[in-house]
């Protein structure tokens, strides 16, 4: 007769195999950090509400950390100290292919989902005497962006669109958005670049001071030429009252943002955060209005500027949308 120790063995090393085969260890909870930019922007906002959705609904542990810039950010996803990203989508179309201000590839990232999109507006104070965009040469015009190159590339794209270059303005060095818009409300300077209407900054500053924002360019011309420098931006119209600190009809410039993740996190975590974005649409914008814009139409499109991760392909073709996933 064999020994007992040796059916044990077997049968311990069946159950391993079939819990692998079935993922039971795959499928565990996870924590997840999920990085944005920081505190008071529209990424940390979107991320926070998302993280808590996770939490609720899963058995994972979601937390948001909120960082300089994707200088910062896509090289965390590229080398597994992050699981989930806010970036936009130029952001990770130079982080992947190591363009821009990445100085080498970061072929670990990958798309989850296209989210929102986002505006950035042209701020004056209420009382400013500019008007139009002809009114800021020689202006004191917010610049630098230290700590958020992808602040600075947004803003040298809305100089393009209105036909301006830094020598035609005095530069004020900021070193984010929020900086952008404070150094408005706080009189340093005339002109805020790259500004998303309805972050708390910009609603501060219109409480404070009072804030307009300056209709861009949106003719064929002047949208070559913002695109020279950002790509993937377009211009779109915003209604007075859209957005509470958005007082006028103007133009803005527009991008996507994307949720990306690294090719090292699990098919599982991707599966399970994007079944809560799909089948909690209505919930989350009930949270978060940034939501409202993240709906089924736009959670995914074929010509992908990078490789979506492999559970985001499954997880679209499983909703009968013929997805590629590159």
């Amino acid at each position: 007769m064999k020994p007992q120790g040796n059916n044990f063995f077997c049968i311990y090393g069946l159950l391993m195999a079939l819990t692998v085969s079935f993922g039971v260890i795959a499928a565990e909870p996870q924590n997840i950090q999920i990085i944005t930019l920081p505190t008071g922007s529209k990424a940390y906002r979107v991320g926070v509400t998302l993280a808590s959705a996770i939490n609720r609904s899963t058995d994972h542990k979601a937390i948001v950390a909120g960082y300089g810039g994707a200088q910062v950010i896509v090289p965390m996803l590229q080398n597994n100290r992050a699981e989930l990203a806010l970036i936009n989508s130029d952001d990770a179309i130079q982080g992947y292919h190591g363009r821009g201000q990445f100085r080498r590839p970061n072929d670990n990232l990958r798309l989850v989902s296209n989210a929102y999109d986002i505006f950035a507006g042209v701020v004056v104070a209420a009382d400013s005497p500019i008007q139009t965009i002809e009114d800021i040469k020689g202006k004191r015009v917010t610049g630098i962006f230290s700590s958020h190159k992808s602040c600075e590339l947004v803003a040298r794209a809305q100089m393009a669109n209105m036909e301006l270059e830094r020598n035609d303005v005095r530069t004020v060095p900021v070193t984010n958005p929020i900086s952008s818009v404070q150094a408005v409300a706080e009189g340093r300077a005339d002109v805020a670049l790259c500004v998303s209407p309805g972050i708390p900054a910009a609603l501060e500053a219109n409480a404070r001071v009072g804030i307009r924002y300056i209709s861009m360019d949106p003719s064929e011309t002047a949208v070559d030429r913002q695109r020279q420098i950002f790509n993937a931006s377009n211009i779109v119209l915003k209604k007075a009252g859209s957005i509470p600190d958005i007082s006028e009809d103007g133009y803005f410039l527009s991008y996507d943002y994307y949720l990306v993740t690294s090719s090292h996190v699990a098919d599982h975590v991707v599966e399970d955060v994007l079944n809560i974005i799909w089948d909690q649409n209505e919930s989350l914008v009930n949270e978060n209005q940034d939501f409202s814009a993240w709906n089924h139409e736009r959670m995914n499109f074929s010509q992908n500027p990078i490789p979506y991760h492999k559970a985001a392909t499954r997880f679209f073709n499983t909703r009968g949308l013929n997805f590629s996933g590159r």
